[in-house]
């Protein structure tokens, strides 16, 4: 012990020895400046000159009578030591204070919107607009309607403001609540505020529970996961070699901390842990980005473990035995094999090119090609699952046949390709032609076309109007019928359909179009015009009343009634 002391001894006065030189430097300065204006009056440059060189010779004379003995070796270690513990110490508690801090802006800025939700119900009789149900998440000033500007300037967000840290609010009839994660799980009032997410979250409203803070998370954003508990579900690829680095696309899991760092280890009883490099967050459940130097390590299943320092208390998760490590360079091709389309498939528009791989360490690039040319590339997750896909834009290519393969690669280079399937490329809208109009009447017809469908589910249509159109376009007028139209199925020769029309205009121009359309798109035919006939007279003159016979002579009677009416006019009577 008194060793110890002793140690500690020479060590504090030699680190003031250090700091002498410097003390005096600083004396020195201040007493010339005193000096200089007070005592000597200093009027040229010269006596200033003389003054600092008598200064700097009593520096270095005060520095030659400082001992020169060095540190030991065991003093400096101590030192370091000392320095560290030190550092370590107000890291420590610099990260405890700025969570503290921010759950504490998480508490007020959620009681500041529910002061705010309430002068809104208490001024409307009600819940701010939105639907029941949906969940409303942090991101834009306005994210909870209504509020702004009557009932509060801004709506504040979460200061991290990445998922899980996020504002949550729902409505739930005449209901609603707040929640937010905090950081520490000893915050008093998340304990206290009556909601189920326990110390994790603090909630507060006019209803508990209308947020769920467990499982996979609400809609509109996550929680990351369930629980504190940091859980590891899959990395990829899932093997490597050791004859030298093995780069690692994605480990999913639950509860990656959306601040702070996170390590990724291999373990394995009995060895070494292996140290992943270069890994990133990207979400609450996926990191990427890393790798492990496997050089001479032993073959066989490891551990994964993902260990997030950004929640208190380093909470960490494994995956057992799923990482395996291969001995012995990697020779071996994988395989693939396109699944969708089918070979012989006509396909049109977006589509999807899947296929399935198998490689004794993992596949980690599939090359879809089209013609020979690459098209797309794309990373899977997890290859215990295969779900390679690429979109393909097939109204890139001309109507015809083509050809699809794809190229599997692994870690060490090794490649395959699959079979050729062969696809034909139909992106051919409907072709149509308006027809002549059939069954005129003064107030009815019936409207005729035809489409070729073009191999393609097609529907067929019509519009008419009452003015002149230059070119046939399916907008304004009449829509025949008002919604969907006649089914022309999908066969590659014109389909004839007609629409009956009532309720026109005798002695009136029409003008009309036919039109079909498929998953290519909407085609017309060309515009034809017709005119109603004029209306027959129908309709019978009414009934003469008040006949009268006079008798003027013997030979003569004077007949008198009064007259009939007609829509048209009255041409004679019948005695």
């Amino acid at each position: 012990m008194t060793f110890f002391k002793k140690i500690t001894k020479n060590c504090f006065k030699k680190i003031s020895v250090i700091l002498n030189p410097s003390i005096v430097i600083l004396n020195t300065f201040a007493l010339l400046s005193v000096n200089s204006v007070k005592n000597l009056r200093i009027n040229s440059v010269k006596n200033l000159k003389f003054l600092l060189k008598i200064r700097v010779l009593r520096f270095f004379a005060v520095l030659r009578m400082t001992p020169k003995k060095g540190f030991t070796l065991i003093e400096l270690l101590l030192v370091i030591a000392i320095i560290s513990f030190i550092a370590s110490i107000i890291i420590s508690a610099v990260s405890s204070t700025r969570e503290k801090a921010r759950d504490a802006k998480r508490i007020a800025d959620l009681n500041q919107i529910e002061k705010a939700i309430e002068l809104y119900r208490s001024d409307n009789n009600g819940n701010p607009p939105g639907t029941d149900g949906d969940e409303y998440v942090n991101g834009v000033p306005n994210w909870i309607p209504g509020l702004i500007p009557t009932h509060i300037r801004i709506v504040p967000s979460d200061p991290i403001d990445i998922d899980p840290f996020q504002y949550h609010y729902k409505r739930q009839g005449s209901d609603f609540e707040l929640a937010a994660r905090l950081e520490r799980r000893d915050n008093q009032a998340a304990r206290n505020d009556g909601g189920p997410g326990g110390q994790k979250f603090y909630e507060i409203g006019s209803k508990n529970n209308i947020i769920s803070t467990t499982g996979s998370g609400p809609t509109g954003g996550g929680w990351g996961g369930t629980g504190l508990t940091v859980s590891v579900t899959s990395i990829f690829p899932s093997s490597g070699n050791n004859s030298g680095s093995a780069s690692i696309s994605t480990i999913e899991g639950t509860e990656f901390a959306a601040f702070g760092t996170i390590t990724v280890k291999l373990i394995k009883l009995g060895y070494t842990d292996i140290v992943g490099t270069g890994f990133t967050r990207v979400s609450s459940t996926t990191i990427s980005g890393g790798s492990f130097n496997l050089t001479g390590v032993a073959a066989g299943q490891w551990d994964v473990v993902v260990i997030d320092n950004g929640l208190t208390g380093t909470p960490s998760g494994s995956l057992d035995n799923g990482f395996t490590v291969i001995s012995g360079p990697d020779t071996l091709s994988p395989t693939i094999n396109i699944t969708s389309p089918a070979n012989a498939a006509t396909v049109q528009a977006t589509i999807n090119i899947n296929a399935d791989t198998t490689d004794n360490v993992g596949v980690v690039k599939v090359e879809f090609k089209r013609d020979a040319t690459l098209t797309s590339e794309v990373r899977i997750f997890d290859d215990t699952v295969p779900a390679w896909s690429a979109i393909w834009d097939t109204t890139t290519a001309t109507n015809g046949s083509h050809t699809l393969v794809a190229v599997a690669s692994d870690a060490a280079g090794n490649r395959a390709t699959s079979s050729v399937i062969t696809v034909t490329v139909n992106n051919i809208a409907p072709t149509v032609t308006t027809n002549p109009e059939s069954d005129l009447a003064p107030t009815s017809v019936t409207l005729n076309g035809s489409a070729n469908p073009n191999n393609l589910l097609t529907t067929g249509w019509f519009r008419r109007w009452t003015a002149l159109q230059a070119s046939c376009i399916d907008s304004g007028g009449t829509r025949v019928p008002t919604t969907g139209g006649t089914s022309l199925g999908a066969l590659n020769t014109p389909q004839p359909y007609s629409q009956s029309v009532t309720g026109l205009t005798a002695s009136t121009n029409y003008w009309y179009c036919a039109f079909a359309s498929n998953s290519v798109g909407i085609e017309a035919g060309t515009v034809r015009p017709f005119t109603t006939p004029a209306a027959g007279d129908t309709i019978p003159p009414s009934t003469p009343t008040g006949l009268t016979a006079t008798a003027i002579s013997s030979s003569q009677i004077n007949l008198a009634w009064t007259a009939s009416t007609d829509n048209v006019a009255v041409t004679g009577y019948k005695v």
